[in-house]
């Protein structure tokens, strides 16, 4: 169960950080939600069947189209904002998982718990 909010979060996170990108407030329509649950749904799947990793890549072919459906944009605005969509949530996620990582053994066991209080960082 605390798998799935942490990957509705980082959807919701992601969404947030797009629709920032783009200068729009987020608003919760129906190409926002089946976005949300397509990831979740997708990276579920993947997690409990053991598929092959590489398919959670198919959720950025999802989001070039989210992109042109929700902000009517064109592939280079597409593809630039997906890029520093990526070195932002990076860059936000990746001091938490350094401070983690250094704590080690103390963290052991709470690696969902940890990924949900990540996530949580991005939204505030």
């Amino acid at each position: 169960m605390i798998t799935l909010l942490y990957i509705a979060l980082e959807a919701i996170a992601v969404l947030l950080l797009l629709h920032a990108l783009y200068g729009k407030k987020m608003q919760w329509d129906k190409y926002s939600v089946a976005f949300i649950l397509f990831d979740c749904g997708l990276m579920s799947v993947i997690r409990w069947c053991g598929l092959n990793q590489n398919l959670s890549f198919m959720i950025y072919v999802i989001l070039v189209v989210y992109c042109f459906v929700e902000f009517e944009s064109n592939i280079g605005k597409v593809i630039v904002n997906i890029i520093l969509l990526a070195v932002v949530m990076i860059s936000i996620q990746l001091p938490p998982l350094l401070l983690f990582g250094a704590l080690g053994d103390v963290t052991a066991g709470y690696e969902d718990f940890l990924v949900v209080v990540i996530n949580l960082v991005i939204l505030l």
